[in-house]
Order: structure tokens, then sequence, then C-alpha cells
């Protein structure tokens, strides 16, 4: 009996977790938005799904560090948001990369929207890769790691770089709920 008290317990801390760690993500922003010219990511945020804004652009737009915004080219995406470190500051720029400029439908410096959105922790995601592998109950448990904490919206291209050197593409085609959403590392939630 002992043993099922604890495996309880263990559930409502994982949950506890999740629910602390999403805080950020989901919180409901501020209603400014801000116009700005794109850059090229910083190195180490290639691939990762985030954008980096200066620390008084994000004040601005009322978004804490890590918080999911909205960025509006052609298209729409979203990212979490960080500041840019005070040695790279100085060029007012929000800094992305290939993938999330594509998904915004914007290149190297075009002008873009950005506001702060509220993200929901995703309870379903599928996706569909662009190229025609198939993925088994493994390669899916891999993908829900290599994924977790990615804001997406449907329609997104997400890239993973667990199956190949160059990485993976594959195209979120629906989430649950609807709009923003972060991926989380919850089995059975990605389906491919």
């Amino acid at each position: 009996m002992s043993d099922n008290l604890e495996n309880v317990s263990d559930a409502i801390a994982l949950d506890s977790t999740i629910t602390t760690n999403l805080q950020a993500e989901t919180a409901t922003p501020a209603t400014s938005s801000i116009s700005i010219r794109v850059a090229e990511a910083m190195e180490e945020d290639i691939d990762q799904g985030v954008v980096r804004l200066n620390l008084t652009d994000l004040d601005y737009l009322g978004v804490i560090p890590g918080a999911v915004v909205a960025i509006k080219g052609k298209h729409t995406t979203v990212a979490k948001a960080f500041p840019t470190p005070v040695e790279a500051a100085g060029r007012r720029v929000i800094r992305m990369d290939g993938t999330i400029r594509d998904n915004a439908g914007a290149g190297l410096d075009d002008w873009v929207t950005v506001e702060g959105v509220a993200a929901a922790a995703a309870r379903e995601v599928s996706l569909v890769p662009f190229d025609s592998g198939r993925y088994g109950p493994e390669d899916v448990r891999r993908l829900r790691e290599a994924l977790a904490g990615l804001a997406v919206l449907t329609k997104d291209k997400v890239k993973v770089g667990i199956f190949s050197a160059r990485g993976t593409f594959f195209r979120v085609t629906a989430t649950e709920p609807e709009g923003p959403v972060v991926l989380r590392t919850c089995p059975g939630y990605i389906s491919c």
C-alpha cells in the first residue's frame, strides 16, 4: 500500500514540476508589440527554438526571459524569448535562426512584429517528417525528449538533430489545444 502512495506522490510532484516549469511560458503577456529588424541568431541558439531581444525590448513587451513571443512576418510563428547578452547587445534587432525565420516568413534585415503571447502546455502534437522515413516507438520517445520545451504553432517546421548529423525536419500538422503551445516530455502526446 505504501508503494502506491509513493507513486501517487511522485506523480503529483512531477505534475507540480511541469506546472512550475510552464509558468513563465504560459503567463498572460502585456499587449504591447514592437516592429524590429531580423538578425542572425547567436551560434549557441541555432536549432534551440529561441530568439534574442535586448532587455529593454523584453521589458517594453512585458515579457520575462523564457516566455513565449509571437513573431509576425509574412507568416506568424512563436519562440521563447531571452535577452541578448550584454557583450552582443548594441543593435536593436531580434536574433533568430533560419528555421524560425522560415516559419515567420522573414529574412535577414526584414522587419517583423513581436508581441508576448500566452502558450498552453501541449496535450497532443502531430508531426509529419519531411523525409519518407518511418519512426518507431523508440524514435518517437527520442523525438519527444529532443523537442521538450519548444514553443510551436500548427504549420511550423521544427528541426531535430537526433536522426542525422544535418538534422531532420518535421512539420507540425496539429496541436491540442490549438494556438501557441509548449511541447512537454510526457509520454504519448506526440504522434508521427
